[in-house]
């Protein structure tokens, strides 16, 4: 009876607590107190011998003590004293800035992890580094065909090449025990690819091989299960069966249809507007030429999405527009395969942004492309980020931790890690997952822009005003989460007039001022609270759409002064995705 009400009274404080206002260290605190009272309940449950139909009876006392009985209440006391020493020492533990490059952690033991690098192309022509790029993706997805491997995909390699590591170091950085690298080198109508598995400890080549063969699609997909096979043989790694039909499977056998999807790929992993629509373009040619190239229609589909998500402008169309087209081909690519994981992905792209206010009803779509690819990190992120948004914090920390293990540099997968723990009331985790996405992704400027938001919160407002012109320095595009930044710093720091102005610098980046999208809410109003403009910070909130991300972002304790507010609380209820309770 006690550990029922004691883990009830622990959970209503977990998520009460932090909502109320009250310190970071108030769940601690409640946890600390129910574990030093079970030592006391144990005994007063074995003294009193309470069961069901009885009550106390002094005379059923039995003045010797056992020896196990005795054993298990010092157990018990033991436990129940230690557990509030290490709850309250952990609280004290120095959290350190990782900002120069710290190395990331191995999340499995090395000998079963192969970091991939980027293939180079061996004519060093800057117009072949597409294909270089998108012969090392599908290599990449080869190999994550085999059970009990760790592939790295290359964009983790990438960001670590771009921030100043030597190849060599790569794999000890990312925590591989080996290192996949290779060339490239077209000539005519035939194409030699070379590759090297390399021990990280010693610099030995473990396997190499190189491969010539003519310039077609399905010889191009041959070399890659080849080289795959050879990889898994070398670690002793078992093809698995639900992926072995695919493994080698070519998705087009016109050579010039993969050529554009290739260059397509490559544009879309540079996230930008510009770079997306050129992606969309090749896409769209890639179909024209095989209007059976499902994985062309899928990718297509979820760029128009990306437009859609991050309220970019496309050339010509409206959102509307763009989602009617999105879902169109999404439904088209899962008509010809329903074995593709790009389509399922696609689609439950779609479905999430056809229904921002009830994201629940894309999991389903997302489950079905996880189950076919497990080895994806974007749709792990995305599924994780669906997750966020319903609540479901655990599952989407699961998600979230899967897209990691297979690129544990993606900066914009640790800062919901972040927002997470700092909505659950954990500031001291929240600080570790963003440094840890600074560390990483020193080109992000969100993520520098959300540690600003927690060094304010925690009063190092010059700290604040550091990150926040970072942010800007970097990519001054999106200029609100780092402008709102800087005006809660400035008046922390005393500088009203300063802080005003920067305030009506973020209020007038608004792109739709009468219709404000969740996240400008989030810093805009966060910001206008923190200032004392709590009559602004509820008309801006008033005017965004409801939906399930702006219910996720109405948690953050930038909005507790006006958390008890009516009118906040119809704006968080009309918001919230989560079904109603009993």
């Amino acid at each position: 009876m006690y550990l029922v009400v004691a883990w009830g009274a622990v959970e209503v404080g977990a998520t009460v607590l932090p909502l109320a206002g009250a310190p970071d260290w108030a769940p601690r605190l409640v946890l600390a107190i129910a574990a030093a009272g079970f030592p006391a309940a144990l005994v007063l449950a074995w003294v009193y011998d309470l069961r069901p139909g009885t009550g106390p009876a002094a005379e059923r006392v039995d003045p010797r003590v056992g020896l196990g009985q005795a054993a298990v209440v010092a157990a018990a006391s033991v436990v129940g004293l230690a557990i509030p020493v290490f709850i309250f020492l952990d609280r004290g533990t120095p959290v350190t800035d990782p900002a120069a490059g710290a190395p990331v952690p191995a999340l499995v033991a090395p000998g079963r992890t192969v970091a991939v690098l980027p293939f180079r192309s061996a004519a060093n022509a800057p117009d072949d580094a597409y294909f270089a790029a998108g012969i090392t993706d599908e290599l990449v997805a080869a190999l994550a065909s085999f059970e009990g491997l760790r592939i790295l995909n290359r964009e983790a390699a990438v960001r670590l090449i771009e921030a100043g590591a030597l190849p060599q170091d790569v794999g000890r950085r990312l925590g591989a025990g080996f290192l996949l690298e290779g060339a490239v080198r077209r000539a005519g109508n035939t194409i030699r690819v070379s590759a090297a598995l390399t021990r990280t400890q010693t610099g030995e080549v473990a396997w190499s091989g190189d491969f010539d063969r003519n310039l077609t699609v399905e010889d191009l997909f041959d070399v890659q299960e080849e080289v795959a096979r050879a990889v898994a043989a070398e670690l002793n790694a078992r093809l698995a069966p639900a992926r072995s039909a695919r493994l080698g499977r070519a998705p087009t056998r016109d050579l010039v249809a993969f050529d554009h999807f290739l260059r397509g790929s490559f544009e879309l992993q540079r996230r930008t507007p510009a770079s997306v629509t050129r992606a969309v373009a090749e896409f769209r040619a890639a179909a024209e030429l095989d209007p059976g190239f499902t994985a062309a229609l899928a990718r297509e589909s979820y760029a128009y999405g990306i437009f859609i998500d991050w309220d970019w402008t496309f050339p010509g169309a409206t959102p509307a527009e763009l989602l009617t087209r999105a879902t169109r081909l999404a439904d088209e690519a899962l008509a010809r395969d329903t074995t593709s994981a790009e389509a399922w992905l696609a689609t439950a792209y779609g479905q999430l942004l056809s229904d921002r206010a009830d994201p629940a009803g894309s999991l389903m779509a997302f489950e079905r492309a996880l189950a076919l690819d497990p080895a994806d990190a974007e749709t792990l992120h995305q599924y994780g980020q669906t997750l966020t948004s319903l609540g479901r914090y655990n599952e989407a920390a699961t998600a979230y931790h899967g897209a990691l293990a297979l690129d544990p540099t993606r900066a914009m997968t640790l800062v919901p890690l972040a927002a997470m723990s700092h909505r659950m009331g954990d500031t001291v985790q929240a600080r570790r997952w963003i440094d840890s996405a600074v560390a990483v992704g020193p080109e992000v400027p969100y993520a520098w822009s959300y540690r600003a938001n927690l060094r304010n919160g925690a009063g190092d407002h010059r700290g604040a005003l550091d990150d926040a012109r970072r942010a800007l320095s970097i990519d001054p595009s999106y200029a609100i989460p780092a402008r709102a930044a800087i005006a809660v710093a400035e008046r922390g720091l005393g500088r009203e007039d300063a802080a005003s102005l920067e305030m009506g610098r973020a209020l007038s980046s608004l792109p739709a001022p009468d219709r404000p999208g969740a996240t400008d809410a989030l810093y805009l109003g966060g910001a206008l609270v923190s200032l004392g403009r709590h009559e602004e910070a509820l008309a801006l909130l008033a005017r965004v759409t409801p939906a399930a991300w702006m219910w996720f972002y109405l948690q953050h304790p930038d909005f507790d002064p006006i958390r008890s507010e009516p009118r906040f609380r119809a704006i968080e209820e009309a918001s919230d995705p989560r079904p109603p309770g009993p």
